[in-house]
């Protein structure tokens, strides 16, 4: 039986450890980057193509007219609805 290694063990070791803690995280970070954040970049990029900023302002302006128009009108109705019972 050989004796054991007692010079260098923890040098040789983490040496072993460094090198492969930084193979993972290169690994690790190219399937997070073509797994993750390309396929994410290509959906923004696919949606603001299409995307038109001038006609969701104005929809949105659209829409926040005919939510004021019914805050004005439901006090109105709630009065006449109260008057007629």
């Amino acid at each position: 039986m050989a004796p054991p290694q007692l010079r260098g063990f923890v040098q040789k070791n983490l040496q072993r450890a460094i090198l492969r803690s930084i193979g993972l995280g290169i690994i690790a970070g190219c399937i997070w980057k073509f797994g993750y954040a390309d396929p994410k970049r290509r959906k923004y990029e696919e949606f603001y193509k299409n995307y038109d900023a001038e006609k969701v302002a104005e929809q949105m302006w659209v829409e926040e007219q005919a939510r004021q128009a019914q805050a004005q009108f439901l006090p109105t109705l709630n009065t006449l609805m109260k008057a007629a019972s």
